[in-house]
Parts: C-alpha cells; structure tokens; sequence
C-alpha cells in the first residue's frame, strides 16, 4: 500500500488524472465527489426546508440509531440466554402447554421445546444483530431481527416490561426507514447518487417521532394520582421500592426537597415535551412576521423569524433533557434497558445542523488530499476499498483506478501490493499506508499506534501479500458484497406506486396506535370517532373490516385491530401510574429439606427473614424479578407457581444428595408498605404457595394452597 498527501491549493506536475472507463472503476467519478450539501437561498421555497427538518430524520443519525439498536438487542439476546433452559424450553417453568395469554401466531420458538433448539434460534438472533450493526443487507436483516424478537417476547411474555415493547416497537418501525444508508456495508458498496442524500421524509419517519411522543404523552396521561399531580411525593415512593433501587437512589431519599422538585420535572417532561417537539415554530414565526409587515412594523420584526432554525435548536435542548432523564433513571433504578434505549431512540432525532459541525471537524486539512489507488483487475480490492473508506470515516478519500498513474502502477507491481493510497508529497506502500489511514481517521487513530509496531506491522504485510495472491479467489468468494445503485427515493412509476403502498400501510399502523393508546387512557368516544373518520369516512369496506366488535367500550374493527395484534404493536405505558407502588418487599423460597434444614432454595443459606440490604440480590437477574411480580397478583398464583417450584425443586434435588432432597417448598412474599412523610416501614410476611415436591426418581404434582403466613420471623 502506498499513500502520500497534498496540501490544499498546491500545483504541480504530479497532479494525477482523473480516472475515466468502466469497469470496476465505474465508481470512481460518482463515489469521488463528496461535496457538502447545498444550503437553501433566500430565494429557496422556506416550507420545504422547513418540513422536511420537521418531519424528516438525518440519515446520520439514523445511522448512529442503527448501531445503539443493534448492541441493545445484542444485549437483550444475552441476558435471555443466560435463562434459555428455564425461561424458554419445555423444563423450564414456562413450557409450551402452558396457558399463556400470547399476542400473536408468529412465535416459531414455540415449534419445539428443546433447549438445543433455543439456542440455535438465539444463536441466529445474534447473527442478524451484528448483521445489523455492520449495516448489511439492513432493511431484511432488521426485518428478521423483529421477527425473532417478537417470537422470543411472546414465547414467554411473563419476563417481559415496558422496556421490551419498546424495543420491537422501535425494531418495527426501522423496517421502513434507510437505518444503512450511511456509514455501513450498504452505504459503502452504494455507487448511487443517493450518498449524497441527507435526510428521509417520510410516514415512517413520522411515526418513529409519534412512537416516542405516544410514550411519553400516555404516560403522562396514566400519572393522575395526588403523588403525582398534587403532593410530588410520586419518586420518594418509586425510590422506596427495594426491589428496583440502587445504592445512589437509596442515598437520594436524604433529599426530600429534591425528590419532590423532580417529581414535577418527571411530569412535565412527560406532559410539555411531546408537545413542543411537533410544535411548528418557523411558521408561526413566519406568520406573526408576515402580519407586523401588513401593519407597517416590519423595522421591528427580528431577523430570526426567518430562520429555519427554531426546530432543531428546541429539539436538541430535548434530546439533552431526555437523555439526562433517562440515564438518571438507570442510576438510581435497576430496571435493565429501558433507559438505554430511550437514549438511543433519541439518537435518531438529532438534527442536521449538529451533523454538519461535525463534518466540518471531519473535513479538517490533514484529511484532504488522500487518494486510494486500487487494481481495477480485482473486485475484491475495490471493496475493500469503499470499506475502508467508509467505516475509517474519510469521506474526502478519493478512490481511483491504479491504471491512471503508471509510475505508481509500476511500483505496486514491484512491491507486490495490490492497494495503495498516492498522493504528491509522500507515499506509503503496504501496510504503512493502512497505519496512515488510520492515523487520519478521527475514530481509529489509537489503532493506528498499536498497527505501527514491529510484530503487528510484519503480521499485517504478511497478510497483505497473502490477499495480493489470491485476489480474483477472493473476489469470487465475496459475490455477496456486490456493488449496487440503492435509492432513497423512488425513481421509477412502479417503485412510486410501491412507495405510496407503503407509506398508507405505515400511516394506518399509526393510527392503529394511537388508537390503542387513546382506548388505554379511558378515552373511548375520542378513539372511535378517529377512527371511524379516517377508516371508514362513509365509504363501504371491501375488505370487511368496516364490522366492528365491542371490546369494552371499543369500535375498532376486528380484522384491524387483528392485525396489530399479530404485529405486535400492543402497548402499555402506565409506568409507575396512576400512583406509584407502595407496596415492597422481598420473596423468601423456604424449603424444607429430608435431613430436617431450612433453607432458602436461591441461596442455598440458612433461611433468613431480615430485610436484604439490596432487595435486587434476592433475584437471579432482572428477568427473574420480572418473572416474581407477576406471582403478587392472585389471578396468576394458581397457574404459574406450582410449575415454578417443581422447576426449582427438580433443579435442587438434581444437583444435591438424595438425603438433602426438597420435601416442602414455601414462597412468602414479606411486604414492606412504603410509609408517607419517612414513617419507619412495616414488614409482614405473607404465604404465597405451598408446593410438594420429591426427589426426581419419585416425582408427583404439586398441590398449591394460598393461605394467610404462619406468622413474622
């Protein structure tokens, strides 16, 4: 590889021709121009501009949204599978004869119970994920992903909470939104003009921002309780809750004035923010200017109000807000990630302004003047190429053809180098012009002092010779990174059609969901006579969806509301609503053992009924604590708990001596009432179930009882 720099403005006789033909370098003249965007004039239409920075999404951002959503559900993926056996196969304490209420038909995890199936199911998960996140194939990869994570949610959607809506709903919705179009595998092997593009607009763009807005807004609606609206004492009693708190949310109690300050700033959030993010600003700005003007105050209207600059600049004040929000909430709450992915969904709104100061730092003169010469024999070293440029963040990197200069030509021959970068001052061969690419590139630049040592810089030309040898192997065998025109926009009358298809599909999903959102609030009348005004506007169905059914108070036709149920659009956000819970405690597993002990079956210690100093340890993992909460509602005791103490007494008895066999298996729950004004707590210990359980060799049914507790420890 070789490599040299020319300072900007310099002349000389060792300019190099552009390169010109077909062939592998037919991406040259289109992929060498990467000038800025062209700013609007002040002859330019404003609404335009405007909408499309209201409505549109920065594809920069989305790409940044792509990554933070493919390390979540890389994430998601290994805190299940830590549980695969007990959470998700037929020995676990949800099997598939279960009796589970399952949103949905699409839950190909429920074909077969084996564990080893599990895996190689969770195993493909993880493969999409990093598929994802290097932005192949991006719009069927994240297509598949939600699949997979709709089927994994409702295999066993007792582990579930707001935090897992969330993601497939947002995993939803990036279906129909270009997450690859920059900085990714597709953005790098597109020779299309649409690299250029800036933004999106869109019905799913627009439904993304609704999706977020829905969250925060609804919750807000479910927060109708004095704690909230009236005492502010909502986040003293949510801090309380030993089971979800922190050490740091322990130690904000000692601020009563502080928790009750931020009780309000929670609501107001929650309730103003969604608000003013959809608020149109510029227009109304435009409108109070244009009437000053009619009126003869024009000398007073300040230049601002024509500016297009009120959006972004209120928008990313929100984004900072939220993003303190919700890091704040993963600080002193244990509640897994949730607040992580509100934080990513807001990457997906920064806005362009913030882009283009950065890509003026990207610009910066000792990144100008680069060009990459490859052999235009090989399709391999193309690739690797528009990678390199791509994901080392050089967009100013000229790539031409190695045949446009022979004196270069001749000496990457000598060398036996198949790339090289050229420029007019110096030149690096080999693996030296890698480490030069990488000390100008503002994210590798640490690898490049780590590349530059002796071993490694041996190891990487070893293996640059080794790809020059086999380069037309190489570029058979990487068929499936083919160079392709991917667009944006339609360009075509069939991919119009196709494109207006989709965006009234997204549009109905949408109202689907604010809809089921609106019903969730209590809010009938409102929910059904939208519905009905955008659904049926006095126009027979000739899919026979106009037939509505009663659900409650509810009109949603049935085949509508059908299909958001199979595609997961479901959701609930009453989050700590209408009041936070007062009640606490902690789960003690008293199991009797044959040689007459005690124990807690989790810890496998002596039974122990004092307060835990952190009530989260008592839990495996967060999965598990969810899995609990759902036993302090008595509809689900008599289901679900004989399965999970003969799961946890199988699981004892196999890995103990037959002499230290659980005979008797006991789960109280010890409830701990949140006191107002700091009272000191209340403990008292209550029965949940009573299972018998026996040694594998002699297995029999347990019988359940719900009775009051024998009595405080």
């Amino acid at each position: 590889m070789h490599a040299s720099e020319k300072r900007s403005g310099e002349k000389g006789s060792g300019k190099l021709p552009a390169a010109t033909g077909t062939g592998p370098g037919f991406a040259d003249a289109r992929r060498d121009s990467h000038r800025p965007p062209v700013k609007p004039t002040a002859s330019s239409p404003w609404f335009k501009d405007w909408f499309a920075g209201w409505v549109g999404l920065d594809l920069r951002s989305l790409a940044l949204f792509r990554i933070g959503l493919a390390l979540l559900l890389l994430t998601d993926i290994g805190l299940r599978w830590r549980d695969v056996v007990t959470h998700y196969s037929d020995a676990g304490v949800v099997p598939r004869w279960m009796t589970v209420d399952r949103p949905s038909h699409l839950i190909f995890h429920q074909l077969s119970g084996s564990p080893n199936y599990e895996d190689f199911l969770f195993g493909i998960a993880a493969v999409l994920a990093l598929l994802l996140l290097a932005g192949y194939r991006t719009r069927w990869v994240c297509a598949a992903s939600w699949l997979f994570l709709a089927s994994v949610q409702a295999r066993n959607p007792l582990v579930n909470d707001g935090a897992q809506d969330l993601l497939r709903l947002v995993t939803f919705w990036s279906i129909f939104l270009p997450l690859g179009a920059k900085y990714s595998v597709d953005a790098a092997l597109n020779v299309g003009l649409s690299c250029r593009a800036r933004r999106v607009v869109s019905m799913a763009s627009f439904a993304l921002m609704a999706q977020m807005c829905c969250l925060y807004w609804f919750a807000y609606m479910f927060k109708t309780g004095p704690e909230w609206r009236q005492e502010g004492s909502a986040v003293y009693y949510t801090l309380s809750i030993d089971m979800l708190v922190t050490p740091i949310g322990k130690w904000m109690l000692n601020f009563p004035r502080l928790l009750r300050g931020l009780t309000y700033f929670v609501v107001g959030m929650e309730g103003i923010m969604p608000l003013v993010f959809f608020f149109p600003f510029e227009p109304l700005f435009r409108g109070i200017a244009w009437i000053m003007r009619k009126l003869g105050l024009g000398q007073f209207v300040p230049g601002s109000f024509y500016t297009n600059s009120w959006n972004p600049l209120l928008r990313g004040v929100q984004i900072v807000l939220f993003c303190g929000l919700h890091i704040g909430f993963a600080i002193c709450m244990w509640i897994e990630l949730f607040p992580w992915l509100c934080v990513v969904a807001w990457m997906a709104f920064i806005p362009s302004q913030a882009w283009d100061w950065v890509g003026t730092e990207l610009r910066k003169p000792k990144r100008r003047g680069l060009s990459i010469y490859y052999d235009q024999h090989s399709l391999f070293c193309l690739r690797l190429t528009l990678l390199m440029r791509t994901f080392l963040m050089l967009s100013n990197v000229r790539i031409r053809r190695l045949d446009v200069n022979r004196k270069l030509k001749a000496e990457a021959q000598a060398t036996g180098n198949w790339v090289l970068v050229a420029g007019q001052r110096r030149s690096f061969f080999g693996w030296a012009g890698v480490v030069e690419l990488m000390r100008r590139s503002p994210i590798a630049r640490p690898l490049a002092w780590f590349c530059s040592w002796g071993w490694v810089a041996a190891r990487g030309q070893s293996l640059l010779m080794f790809i020059a040898r086999r380069r037309k192997p190489l570029g058979e065998a990487t068929w499936w990174l083919p160079l392709r025109q991917q667009w944006i926009r339609p360009r075509r009358p069939l991919q119009y059609v196709m494109w207006i298809v989709v965006q009234c599909f997204v549009a109905a999903l949408l109202l689907l969901v604010v809809n089921i959102n609106m019903e969730d609030i209590g809010n009938r009348a409102i929910a059904d006579a939208s519905l009905r005004m955008a659904l049926y506007l006095d126009i027979p169905d000739p899919l026979g969806w106009g037939t509505a059914v009663n659900i409650g108070d509810s009109a949603i036709p049935v085949g509508y509301r059908a299909l958001g149920r199979e595609l997961r659009l479901d959701q609930h956000w009453a989050m700590f609503s209408p009041n936070p819970l007062r009640g606490d405690g902690w789960f003690v597993m008293s199991a009797d053992l044959a040689d007459g002990r005690k124990v807690d079956l989790w810890t496998g210690e002596k039974l122990n009924w004092e307060k835990p100093e952190d009530g989260a340890s008592k839990f495996p993992n967060y999965r598990w604590f969810k899995y609990m909460e759902k036993f302090l509602d008595p509809r689900n005791n008599k289901g679900f708990m004989p399965t999970m103490c003969q799961v946890l007494g199988r699981q004892w008895n196999e890995n103990h001596p037959f002499e230290e066999r659980v005979i008797t298996l006991k789960v109280y729950f010890v409830v701990e009432v949140s006191q107002p004004s700091y009272v000191p707590l209340r403990h008292d210990p209550v029965l949940i179930t009573e299972c018998q359980c026996s040694p594998p060799a002699g297995k029999r049914e347990p019988q359940t009882t719900s009775q009051p507790a024998e009595g405080s420890k």
